[in-house]
């Protein structure tokens, strides 16, 4: 996947459709875009006019390109009629732009999401390195999105970045199991170190290389593999696909990031069966059958054995 610096208003990049407007700014190197329908897509002047296969077309563009869309809707003057509530948006997108930007540096893909809809729907497409989350949300609270992060992913670490200042809520946020706990304002360099300090901390389990699942240990360094006692010797790609799944244990990886994962150089030109049967080798190989979950039409989870 790409890298890329943080943040667009697509609206500078003139009129056309999600696609042409999004491969405009993914070639200037930016992840995150506001959209706005109205200053940016011919044929769209009031929010009724934004339909169904509009919206469609635009998270395929958002998919080809790698773009995160922090705001999606026709802008907030169309999507939000109060005046109050249209002012919050614009000063939420760019509080995001500033977090996004102080945390940007080479090798790092910074992604927004507005709500917890968007925040869930991201992290299907694949496991994120540190999550910072905010607790009032505008479809629920984050905290109930930070249950589901440590109960299906609990070594990805999470920032909870809030205006919920008291010391009962910092207290009740890290016992839920944040890993750290930054209050509304705040400093943008106290910010950076703190999430540089738990990505080296990733990094510092990572470089080990072993995993331990039930009676699996998998060595990815020393490329060993062992289900119980027994060693298991596997191809290059079964490794790349065992490492993904359990990278990502708890969440269904789509067939098509694995696909562009595992055969980096030549994704469009591998059989349509290549993964079924890279999968049904690893499951026959590990004896996994237990822990490797087809999810029909979407692709494939390591779950624990008794899901």
């Amino acid at each position: 996947m790409a890298v890329f610096t943080v943040g667009a208003r697509l609206h500078d990049y003139g009129k056309g459709t999600p696609d042409e407007l999004f491969g405009k700014v993914s070639a200037d190197g930016f992840a995150c875009v506001q959209l706005a329908y109205k200053k940016c897509v011919p044929g769209v002047a009031s929010y009724a006019d934004v339909t169904p296969q509009l919206v469609q077309n635009t998270l395929e563009a958002q998919k080809k390109h790698n773009i995160a869309v922090a705001v999606l809707g026709t802008y907030v003057e169309l999507a939000i009629a109060d005046e109050v509530q249209r002012s919050a948006n614009a000063a939420d997108f760019k509080s995001q732009l500033a977090v996004c930007k102080a945390l940007n540096a080479e090798n790092r893909q910074l992604i927004s999401c507005r709500d917890l809809k968007a925040a869930r729907e991201q992290l299907l497409c694949g496991k994120a390195s540190l999550i910072l989350l905010d607790i009032n949300l505008p479809d629920g609270s984050g905290l109930q999105l930070l249950r589901e992060i440590k109960e299906g992913t609990p070594d990805v670490p999470v920032i909870l970045l809030t205006a919920n200042d008291t010391d009962m809520d910092i207290v009740d946020g890290l016992e839920r199991g944040a890993d750290d706990y930054i209050t509304k304002p705040f400093s943008l360099s106290v910010l950076r170190a703190r999430v540089n300090t738990q990505l080296r901390k990733q990094v510092s389990v990572r470089s080990s290389g072993a995993v331990q699942i039930d009676h699996f240990r998998f060595d990815f360094a020393a490329m060993c593999f062992y289900a119980g006692d027994a060693k298991v010797e596997l191809s290059k790609t079964e490794q790349k696909l065992l490492h993904l799944l359990v990278e990502n244990r708890g969440q269904t990886v789509p067939r098509n990031v694995l696909v562009d994962r595992i055969w980096t150089d030549g994704a469009e030109y591998v059989d349509e069966n290549a993964l079924s049967v890279a999968v049904k080798r690893l499951r026959d190989k590990l004896g996994a059958q237990a822990y490797i979950k087809t999810v029909y039409g979407i692709g494939y989870s390591w779950v624990r054995a008794d899901e």
